[in-house]
Protein backbone atom coordinates (compact mmCIF):
# COMPACT_ATOMS: atom_id res chain seq x y z
CA UNK A 1 0.00 0.00 0.00
CA UNK A 2 1.63 3.52 -0.88
CA UNK A 3 -0.74 5.72 1.32
CA UNK A 4 -2.28 5.03 4.83
CA UNK A 5 -5.59 2.75 4.96
CA UNK A 6 -8.92 4.88 5.42
CA UNK A 7 -9.99 3.26 8.71
CA UNK A 8 -13.23 4.65 8.50
CA UNK A 9 -14.25 4.08 5.23
CA UNK A 10 -12.99 -0.01 6.35
CA UNK A 11 -15.32 0.23 9.64
CA UNK A 12 -18.49 1.64 7.67
CA UNK A 13 -18.06 -1.59 5.36
CA UNK A 14 -17.46 -3.87 8.13
CA UNK A 15 -20.49 -2.77 10.05
CA UNK A 16 -22.52 -2.72 6.62
CA UNK A 17 -21.64 -6.44 6.05
CA UNK A 18 -22.70 -7.29 9.45
CA UNK A 19 -25.71 -5.86 9.60
CA UNK A 20 -28.77 -8.57 10.84
CA UNK A 21 -32.24 -9.15 10.76
CA UNK A 22 -34.05 -10.58 13.66
CA UNK A 23 -37.35 -12.85 13.26
CA UNK A 24 -40.38 -11.86 16.37
CA UNK A 25 -42.72 -14.30 16.25
CA UNK A 26 -45.37 -16.71 18.40
CA UNK A 27 -43.97 -20.26 18.46
CA UNK A 28 -45.83 -23.03 17.10
CA UNK A 29 -45.22 -26.92 17.73
CA UNK A 30 -42.92 -27.88 14.80
CA UNK A 31 -40.42 -24.78 15.26
CA UNK A 32 -37.15 -25.75 14.27
CA UNK A 33 -34.19 -26.07 16.56
CA UNK A 34 -30.55 -25.31 16.45
CA UNK A 35 -29.43 -29.08 15.81
CA UNK A 36 -32.67 -29.27 13.06
CA UNK A 37 -30.45 -26.20 10.87
CA UNK A 38 -26.88 -27.24 11.79
CA UNK A 39 -24.85 -27.71 9.05
CA UNK A 40 -28.43 -27.71 6.74
CA UNK A 41 -30.04 -25.60 4.19
CA UNK A 42 -32.97 -23.62 5.95
CA UNK A 43 -34.73 -24.25 2.03
CA UNK A 44 -34.82 -28.12 2.76
CA UNK A 45 -36.16 -28.30 5.74
CA UNK A 46 -39.82 -28.53 6.48
CA UNK A 47 -40.47 -25.62 7.74
CA UNK A 48 -42.56 -22.99 6.40
CA UNK A 49 -41.91 -19.92 8.61
CA UNK A 50 -38.28 -20.18 8.74
CA UNK A 51 -38.03 -20.35 5.20
CA UNK A 52 -40.25 -17.46 4.42
CA UNK A 53 -38.14 -15.34 6.74
CA UNK A 54 -35.00 -16.06 4.49
CA UNK A 55 -36.19 -15.58 1.57
CA UNK A 56 -38.54 -12.60 2.29
CA UNK A 57 -34.76 -10.91 3.54
CA UNK A 58 -33.36 -12.42 0.13
CA UNK A 59 -35.70 -10.95 -2.03
CA UNK A 60 -37.10 -7.82 -0.46
CA UNK A 61 -33.71 -6.96 2.19
CA UNK A 62 -31.18 -7.07 -0.48
CA UNK A 63 -28.66 -5.16 1.52
CA UNK A 64 -28.46 -7.55 4.59
CA UNK A 65 -26.18 -10.13 4.88
CA UNK A 66 -27.72 -11.99 8.01
CA UNK A 67 -30.86 -13.12 9.89
CA UNK A 68 -31.56 -15.09 13.18
CA UNK A 69 -34.63 -16.88 14.72
CA UNK A 70 -34.90 -17.58 18.53
CA UNK A 71 -35.77 -21.31 17.96
CA UNK A 72 -32.85 -21.99 15.90
CA UNK A 73 -29.78 -19.94 16.58
CA UNK A 74 -29.54 -20.41 20.14
CA UNK A 75 -28.15 -24.24 21.41
CA UNK A 76 -30.37 -24.41 24.62
CA UNK A 77 -28.63 -27.98 25.60
CA UNK A 78 -25.21 -25.77 26.01
CA UNK A 79 -26.51 -24.18 29.65
CA UNK A 80 -24.09 -21.39 29.88
CA UNK A 81 -24.60 -20.39 26.20
CA UNK A 82 -28.85 -20.57 27.04
CA UNK A 83 -28.24 -18.19 29.94
CA UNK A 84 -26.28 -15.60 28.09
CA UNK A 85 -28.54 -15.48 25.42
CA UNK A 86 -31.50 -14.93 27.37
CA UNK A 87 -29.83 -12.28 29.23
CA UNK A 88 -28.78 -10.80 25.87
CA UNK A 89 -31.97 -10.87 24.07
CA UNK A 90 -32.77 -7.46 24.46
CA UNK A 91 -29.43 -6.13 23.40
CA UNK A 92 -29.51 -8.12 20.28
CA UNK A 93 -33.19 -6.61 19.19
CA UNK A 94 -31.95 -3.42 20.36
CA UNK A 95 -28.90 -3.54 18.05
CA UNK A 96 -30.74 -5.26 14.50
CA UNK A 97 -31.13 -3.52 11.68
CA UNK A 98 -34.39 -4.68 10.72
CA UNK A 99 -36.20 -6.92 13.07
CA UNK A 100 -39.07 -8.73 10.92
CA UNK A 101 -42.40 -9.28 13.43
CA UNK A 102 -45.09 -12.33 11.70
CA UNK A 103 -48.27 -11.84 13.47
CA UNK A 104 -49.85 -14.70 14.55
CA UNK A 105 -52.51 -16.45 12.72
CA UNK A 106 -55.94 -14.27 13.43
CA UNK A 107 -58.25 -17.75 13.86
CA UNK A 108 -55.65 -18.66 16.55
CA UNK A 109 -55.61 -15.22 18.41
CA UNK A 110 -56.90 -13.47 21.49
CA UNK A 111 -59.86 -12.59 20.74
CA UNK A 112 -60.41 -15.31 17.54
CA UNK A 113 -61.07 -13.71 13.86
CA UNK A 114 -59.74 -10.29 14.70
CA UNK A 115 -57.33 -8.75 12.06
CA UNK A 116 -56.35 -5.81 13.67
CA UNK A 117 -53.32 -5.72 15.62
CA UNK A 118 -53.56 -5.16 18.59
CA UNK A 119 -55.91 -7.98 19.01
CA UNK A 120 -53.60 -10.38 17.87
CA UNK A 121 -51.84 -12.98 19.67
CA UNK A 122 -48.13 -12.01 19.47
CA UNK A 123 -49.47 -8.33 21.65
CA UNK A 124 -49.86 -10.90 24.76
CA UNK A 125 -46.76 -12.89 24.83
CA UNK A 126 -43.98 -12.25 27.55
CA UNK A 127 -41.61 -11.87 24.86
CA UNK A 128 -42.06 -9.85 22.45
CA UNK A 129 -43.00 -6.93 24.54
CA UNK A 130 -39.27 -6.44 24.47
CA UNK A 131 -39.12 -7.44 20.88
CA UNK A 132 -41.33 -4.45 19.86
CA UNK A 133 -39.98 -1.76 22.18
CA UNK A 134 -35.71 -2.61 21.33
CA UNK A 135 -35.38 -2.53 17.71
CA UNK A 136 -35.39 0.67 16.15
CA UNK A 137 -36.57 -0.43 13.17
CA UNK A 138 -40.03 -3.30 12.48
CA UNK A 139 -42.06 -4.22 10.05
CA UNK A 140 -45.19 -5.78 10.80
CA UNK A 141 -45.95 -9.09 8.40
CA UNK A 142 -49.57 -11.01 8.75
CA UNK A 143 -49.72 -15.05 8.62
CA UNK A 144 -49.15 -15.23 5.15
CA UNK A 145 -45.87 -12.99 4.77
CA UNK A 146 -47.59 -9.84 3.07
CA UNK A 147 -47.01 -6.51 4.49
CA UNK A 148 -49.35 -5.54 7.48
CA UNK A 149 -52.25 -3.41 5.81
CA UNK A 150 -49.89 -3.21 2.70
CA UNK A 151 -48.24 -0.40 4.44
CA UNK A 152 -44.83 0.36 2.70
CA UNK A 153 -43.56 2.72 4.67
CA UNK A 154 -40.00 0.97 5.68
CA UNK A 155 -40.37 1.66 9.84
CA UNK A 156 -43.84 0.69 11.14
CA UNK A 157 -42.74 2.19 13.96
CA UNK A 158 -42.94 5.66 11.93
CA UNK A 159 -45.75 4.55 9.92
CA UNK A 160 -48.16 6.92 10.11
CA UNK A 161 -51.51 4.10 9.54
CA UNK A 162 -49.49 1.43 12.16
CA UNK A 163 -48.13 3.91 14.92
CA UNK A 164 -51.47 5.22 16.10
CA UNK A 165 -52.47 1.77 16.83
CA UNK A 166 -49.37 0.03 17.86
CA UNK A 167 -48.98 3.33 20.61
CA UNK A 168 -52.66 2.25 21.29
CA UNK A 169 -52.74 -1.09 22.09
CA UNK A 170 -50.09 -1.23 24.56
CA UNK A 171 -50.88 1.97 25.94
CA UNK A 172 -47.83 3.78 25.64
CA UNK A 173 -47.45 7.38 23.84
CA UNK A 174 -45.85 7.52 20.50
CA UNK A 175 -42.62 9.13 21.68
CA UNK A 176 -42.05 5.95 23.81
CA UNK A 177 -42.57 3.52 21.35
CA UNK A 178 -40.32 5.24 18.73
CA UNK A 179 -37.32 5.97 21.07
CA UNK A 180 -37.61 3.59 23.97
CA UNK A 181 -34.87 3.04 26.20
CA UNK A 182 -35.31 1.43 29.95
CA UNK A 183 -35.64 4.48 31.71
CA UNK A 184 -37.80 6.13 29.94
CA UNK A 185 -40.53 4.91 31.28
CA UNK A 186 -41.08 4.88 35.24
CA UNK A 187 -41.05 1.36 36.90
CA UNK A 188 -44.73 0.96 37.40
CA UNK A 189 -45.45 1.74 33.84
CA UNK A 190 -42.92 -0.99 32.90
CA UNK A 191 -44.27 -3.17 34.89
CA UNK A 192 -48.37 -2.18 33.83
CA UNK A 193 -46.81 -2.80 29.51
CA UNK A 194 -45.95 -6.59 31.45
CA UNK A 195 -49.04 -7.53 33.07
CA UNK A 196 -51.19 -8.96 30.64
CA UNK A 197 -48.62 -10.90 28.95
CA UNK A 198 -48.46 -14.75 29.32
CA UNK A 199 -45.63 -17.27 28.82
CA UNK A 200 -45.90 -21.32 28.25
CA UNK A 201 -42.63 -21.67 30.79
CA UNK A 202 -44.06 -19.16 33.94
CA UNK A 203 -40.11 -18.25 35.02
CA UNK A 204 -40.21 -16.30 31.47
CA UNK A 205 -42.48 -13.60 32.47
CA UNK A 206 -39.61 -12.27 34.77
CA UNK A 207 -36.66 -13.33 32.77
CA UNK A 208 -38.47 -11.34 29.49
CA UNK A 209 -38.02 -8.12 31.41
CA UNK A 210 -34.36 -8.20 32.03
CA UNK A 211 -33.35 -6.23 29.25
CA UNK A 212 -36.40 -3.81 29.80
CA UNK A 213 -35.34 -3.83 33.63
CA UNK A 214 -31.18 -3.43 32.55
CA UNK A 215 -31.49 -6.46 35.31
CA UNK A 216 -28.44 -8.58 36.50
CA UNK A 217 -30.44 -11.32 37.75
CA UNK A 218 -28.86 -14.75 37.10
CA UNK A 219 -30.96 -16.87 34.62
CA UNK A 220 -32.58 -20.45 35.74
CA UNK A 221 -34.77 -22.62 34.62
CA UNK A 222 -35.01 -24.48 38.00
CA UNK A 223 -36.31 -22.35 39.62
CA UNK A 224 -40.03 -21.40 41.26
CA UNK A 225 -41.80 -18.36 38.76
CA UNK A 226 -42.36 -16.52 42.41
CA UNK A 227 -38.83 -16.70 42.97
CA UNK A 228 -37.89 -15.40 39.60
CA UNK A 229 -40.25 -12.47 39.82
CA UNK A 230 -39.40 -11.92 43.18
CA UNK A 231 -35.74 -11.40 42.45
CA UNK A 232 -36.31 -9.24 39.58
CA UNK A 233 -39.00 -6.97 41.70
CA UNK A 234 -36.08 -7.14 44.52
CA UNK A 235 -33.57 -6.02 42.43
CA UNK A 236 -35.70 -3.24 41.16
CA UNK A 237 -36.30 -1.42 44.67
CA UNK A 238 -33.03 -2.11 45.96
CA UNK A 239 -31.53 -0.24 42.91
CA UNK A 240 -34.32 2.22 42.33
CA UNK A 241 -35.53 2.82 45.88
CA UNK A 242 -38.82 2.67 44.23
CA UNK A 243 -41.96 1.48 46.54
CA UNK A 244 -44.30 1.67 43.90
CA UNK A 245 -43.96 -1.76 43.44
CA UNK A 246 -45.22 -2.37 46.75
CA UNK A 247 -48.51 -0.92 45.30
CA UNK A 248 -50.86 -3.92 45.07
CA UNK A 249 -53.68 -6.14 45.83
CA UNK A 250 -53.69 -9.78 45.60
CA UNK A 251 -52.00 -12.72 46.93
CA UNK A 252 -48.46 -12.56 48.24
CA UNK A 253 -45.72 -14.01 47.11
CA UNK A 254 -43.65 -17.14 48.95
CA UNK A 255 -40.21 -14.89 47.95
CA UNK A 256 -40.92 -12.09 50.29
CA UNK A 257 -45.28 -11.56 51.27
CA UNK A 258 -44.20 -7.50 50.14
CA UNK A 259 -44.68 -8.48 47.22
CA UNK A 260 -47.25 -10.08 44.48
CA UNK A 261 -47.49 -13.97 43.44
CA UNK A 262 -48.24 -12.75 40.13
CA UNK A 263 -47.75 -9.55 37.86
CA UNK A 264 -51.09 -9.26 36.56
CA UNK A 265 -51.82 -6.81 39.68
CA UNK A 266 -49.64 -4.06 38.19
CA UNK A 267 -52.36 -3.52 35.52
CA UNK A 268 -54.09 -1.44 37.80
CA UNK A 269 -52.80 2.36 37.60
CA UNK A 270 -50.07 3.09 40.72
CA UNK A 271 -51.23 5.43 44.03
CA UNK A 272 -50.99 9.40 43.12
CA UNK A 273 -50.82 11.49 46.03
CA UNK A 274 -54.15 13.34 46.55
CA UNK A 275 -54.46 16.46 44.96
CA UNK A 276 -54.70 19.48 47.43
CA UNK A 277 -54.84 23.28 46.67
CA UNK A 278 -52.51 25.44 47.72
CA UNK A 279 -54.73 27.96 49.72
CA UNK A 280 -56.50 25.28 50.93
CA UNK A 281 -53.17 23.59 52.24
CA UNK A 282 -52.22 27.05 53.60
CA UNK A 283 -55.29 27.74 55.47
CA UNK A 284 -55.54 24.33 57.58
CA UNK A 285 -51.81 24.95 58.02
CA UNK A 286 -52.67 28.36 60.47
CA UNK A 287 -55.61 26.41 61.89
CA UNK A 288 -53.03 23.81 62.94
CA UNK A 289 -51.04 26.43 64.66
CA UNK A 290 -53.39 27.33 66.73
CA UNK A 291 -54.89 24.03 67.70
CA UNK A 292 -52.63 21.49 67.69
CA UNK A 293 -50.95 20.90 71.03
CA UNK A 294 -47.89 19.38 69.93
CA UNK A 295 -46.11 21.95 67.69
CA UNK A 296 -42.72 20.94 68.91
CA UNK A 297 -43.44 17.29 68.32
CA UNK A 298 -44.61 17.56 65.31
CA UNK A 299 -41.11 19.50 64.12
CA UNK A 300 -39.29 16.97 65.77
CA UNK A 301 -41.27 14.20 63.89
CA UNK A 302 -40.56 15.86 60.49
CA UNK A 303 -37.02 16.50 61.01
CA UNK A 304 -36.45 13.01 62.07
CA UNK A 305 -38.22 11.93 58.45
CA UNK A 306 -36.30 14.17 56.56
CA UNK A 307 -33.33 14.62 57.21
CA UNK A 308 -30.98 12.38 55.30
CA UNK A 309 -28.62 12.17 58.19
CA UNK A 310 -31.33 9.80 60.15
CA UNK A 311 -30.58 6.01 60.38
CA UNK A 312 -34.05 6.24 58.09
CA UNK A 313 -32.82 6.12 55.09
CA UNK A 314 -34.03 4.81 51.92
CA UNK A 315 -36.02 1.03 51.08
CA UNK A 316 -33.56 -1.71 50.75
CA UNK A 317 -34.27 -5.20 49.48
CA UNK A 318 -31.75 -8.15 49.47
CA UNK A 319 -31.76 -11.53 50.36
CA UNK A 320 -35.11 -11.62 50.52
CA UNK A 321 -35.35 -8.92 53.13
CA UNK A 322 -36.67 -5.01 52.16
CA UNK A 323 -36.36 -2.66 54.82
CA UNK A 324 -38.90 0.05 54.16
CA UNK A 325 -39.14 3.12 55.82
CA UNK A 326 -42.17 4.51 56.59
CA UNK A 327 -44.78 6.40 58.77
CA UNK A 328 -46.34 4.04 61.27
CA UNK A 329 -49.88 4.41 63.12
CA UNK A 330 -50.62 1.96 65.81
CA UNK A 331 -53.61 0.22 65.36
CA UNK A 332 -55.43 0.04 68.62
CA UNK A 333 -58.43 -2.45 67.29
CA UNK A 334 -59.70 -4.30 64.89
CA UNK A 335 -63.50 -5.61 64.39
CA UNK A 336 -65.28 -7.62 61.96
CA UNK A 337 -67.36 -5.63 59.57
CA UNK A 338 -70.35 -7.21 57.54
CA UNK A 339 -71.20 -4.87 55.09
CA UNK A 340 -74.61 -5.32 53.53
CA UNK A 341 -74.77 -7.13 50.30
CA UNK A 342 -71.71 -9.18 51.45
CA UNK A 343 -72.17 -13.21 50.54
CA UNK A 344 -70.10 -16.26 51.90
CA UNK A 345 -67.80 -15.98 49.12
CA UNK A 346 -66.62 -12.55 49.98
CA UNK A 347 -63.55 -11.78 51.67
CA UNK A 348 -64.27 -10.80 55.60
CA UNK A 349 -64.45 -6.90 55.85
CA UNK A 350 -62.23 -5.45 59.10
CA UNK A 351 -62.56 -2.06 61.11
CA UNK A 352 -59.62 -1.46 62.18
CA UNK A 353 -58.69 1.94 64.91
CA UNK A 354 -55.90 4.19 64.95
CA UNK A 355 -55.79 7.42 67.22
CA UNK A 356 -54.20 9.78 65.17
CA UNK A 357 -56.65 8.86 62.01
CA UNK A 358 -60.04 7.20 63.45
CA UNK A 359 -61.31 4.36 61.47
CA UNK A 360 -60.43 2.60 58.11
CA UNK A 361 -61.84 -0.64 56.68
CA UNK A 362 -60.16 -3.54 54.80
CA UNK A 363 -60.87 -6.46 53.43
CA UNK A 364 -58.49 -9.59 53.58
CA UNK A 365 -58.77 -13.26 53.65
CA UNK A 366 -55.45 -13.58 55.27
CA UNK A 367 -56.28 -16.62 57.59
CA UNK A 368 -53.84 -15.22 60.64
CA UNK A 369 -56.31 -12.96 60.92
CA UNK A 370 -57.02 -13.54 64.37
CA UNK A 371 -53.28 -12.66 65.29
CA UNK A 372 -54.13 -9.40 64.18
CA UNK A 373 -56.55 -8.70 67.11
CA UNK A 374 -54.13 -9.25 69.35
CA UNK A 375 -52.05 -5.88 68.87
CA UNK A 376 -48.40 -5.44 67.22
CA UNK A 377 -50.34 -4.16 63.93
CA UNK A 378 -49.17 -0.86 62.08
CA UNK A 379 -51.06 0.73 59.37
CA UNK A 380 -47.81 2.10 57.20
CA UNK A 381 -47.48 5.04 55.04
CA UNK A 382 -44.33 4.34 52.76
CA UNK A 383 -44.86 6.72 49.95
CA UNK A 384 -42.66 9.02 52.21
CA UNK A 385 -40.20 11.02 49.06
CA UNK A 386 -43.23 11.83 47.01
CA UNK A 387 -44.70 13.89 50.08
CA UNK A 388 -41.46 14.85 50.93
CA UNK A 389 -40.79 16.52 47.45
CA UNK A 390 -44.38 17.71 47.33
CA UNK A 391 -43.87 19.77 50.47
CA UNK A 392 -40.08 21.08 50.07
CA UNK A 393 -41.51 22.44 46.58
CA UNK A 394 -43.79 24.91 48.61
CA UNK A 395 -40.77 25.90 50.42
CA UNK A 396 -41.08 27.89 53.92
CA UNK A 397 -39.44 27.17 57.78
CA UNK A 398 -39.25 23.76 58.83
CA UNK A 399 -42.50 24.30 61.46
CA UNK A 400 -44.37 25.21 58.22
CA UNK A 401 -43.14 22.46 56.33
CA UNK A 402 -43.98 20.29 59.45
CA UNK A 403 -47.92 21.09 59.63
CA UNK A 404 -48.21 21.35 55.74
CA UNK A 405 -46.94 17.34 56.48
CA UNK A 406 -50.06 16.78 58.68
CA UNK A 407 -52.15 18.48 56.24
CA UNK A 408 -51.41 16.06 53.68
CA UNK A 409 -51.85 12.48 56.06
CA UNK A 410 -55.33 14.26 56.82
CA UNK A 411 -56.22 14.42 53.08
CA UNK A 412 -56.27 10.36 53.41
CA UNK A 413 -53.96 7.84 51.82
CA UNK A 414 -53.65 4.62 50.44
CA UNK A 415 -51.58 2.97 53.21
CA UNK A 416 -50.13 -0.82 53.64
CA UNK A 417 -50.78 -3.01 56.76
CA UNK A 418 -48.27 -5.44 58.91
CA UNK A 419 -48.19 -7.12 61.46
CA UNK A 420 -45.44 -7.66 63.56
CA UNK A 421 -43.81 -11.38 63.94
CA UNK A 422 -41.09 -10.72 66.38
CA UNK A 423 -38.98 -8.03 67.77
CA UNK A 424 -37.54 -7.47 64.15
CA UNK A 425 -39.60 -8.55 61.74
CA UNK A 426 -42.94 -7.59 59.94
CA UNK A 427 -45.28 -9.53 57.70
CA UNK A 428 -47.58 -7.86 55.27
CA UNK A 429 -51.17 -8.43 55.45
CA UNK A 430 -52.18 -9.06 51.88
CA UNK A 431 -55.69 -6.98 51.38
CA UNK A 432 -58.16 -8.06 48.50
CA UNK A 433 -58.92 -4.54 47.88
CA UNK A 434 -57.04 -1.11 48.52
CA UNK A 435 -56.64 0.21 51.88
CA UNK A 436 -57.61 3.72 51.86
CA UNK A 437 -57.43 5.99 55.01
CA UNK A 438 -60.63 8.49 55.01
CA UNK A 439 -60.01 12.20 55.11
CA UNK A 440 -59.54 13.45 58.91
CA UNK A 441 -58.86 15.77 61.46
CA UNK A 442 -55.33 14.82 62.68
CA UNK A 443 -54.51 16.86 66.24
CA UNK A 444 -52.55 14.59 67.69
CA UNK A 445 -49.26 12.26 66.87
CA UNK A 446 -50.31 9.80 69.49
CA UNK A 447 -48.96 6.20 67.96
CA UNK A 448 -47.76 7.60 65.37
CA UNK A 449 -44.17 6.94 64.29
CA UNK A 450 -40.94 7.41 62.19
CA UNK A 451 -39.39 3.88 61.30
CA UNK A 452 -37.88 0.86 59.22
CA UNK A 453 -39.90 -2.10 58.84
CA UNK A 454 -38.02 -5.55 58.10
CA UNK A 455 -40.66 -7.55 56.25
CA UNK A 456 -39.03 -11.36 55.42
CA UNK A 457 -40.05 -14.95 55.76
CA UNK A 458 -39.66 -16.78 58.35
Amino acid sequence: MSTAPNTDNIKAVVERYFLYVMLSHTWDDNEPLFDDVFGNSVYVLQNEKLRKFCETIRDDYKSYQWSWSDTCCIDKKDRDVYQKSIRSMYKWYNNSALTLVLLADPSKSNPPNSPSLEHNRWMFRAWTLQELLAPQVIRFYDHKWKLYLHDDNTNHKTSPNIKPELARAIGVNEDALIHFYPEMLPVRQRLRLASTRQATVEVDIAYSLIGIFSSDIHVEYTREAEDALGLLLQEIVDRRRDVTVLDWVGKPSKFNNSIPADISVYSQAPYVLPYIADAEADQRVEELRDTIPEQLKVTHFYNHLSDPGTTLGLPRFTNRRLSLPCITFSVTNIEPDTPSGATEQSAPVYVASTVALGKFKFKTEDTSISELRQGGVVLAYPWIHDLLARIHHRGGDEHTQALRLIVHLEHGFKALLFTKQSHHQYRRVAADEEITVPICKLTSLEGVSVKVLEIWET
